[in-house]
Formats: structure tokens, C-alpha cells, sequence
């Protein structure tokens, strides 16, 4: 079964590369459809992420 996942996360830059970092040694299986980053208020970054992952079903 496919799951779609279209999030957004704000932060400094060092906490986004950790998020991604995270994501990307997670033990579940991602695949990552689209990345953009843009600003946000008070000097933020906001990074929105479109990926996918997928469950078996019984």
C-alpha cells in the first residue's frame, strides 16, 4: 500500500540538515518526490517535502 506524505518544516538551517539526516537513515523506506526550501518569519527556513513510503498489507 503506497502512502503519500506532503509535510512542512520550519527551522534554522543546522535542524532541517538533522531532519534530513534523520529521514534519510530512518529504518523505514522513503522515497523523496520533491524538496523546496523557502524563507519563513523571523528568519526561519521552511522546507516543504513531498515524499512517498509503502506497507505491506495482509
Amino acid at each position: 500500500m503506497q502512502v503519500d506524505i506532503s509535510t512542512a518544516v520550519e527551522g534554522d538551517y543546522d535542524s532541517l540538515v538533522q531532519f534530513l539526516d534523520k529521514l534519510e537513515h530512518s529504518n523505514n523506506f522513503y522515497v523523496l518526490d520533491s524538496l523546496a526550501l523557502a524563507s519563513s518569519s523571523a528568519g526561519k527556513l521552511r522546507l516543504n517535502v513531498q515524499l512517498r513510503t509503502y506497507f505491506r498489507t495482509t
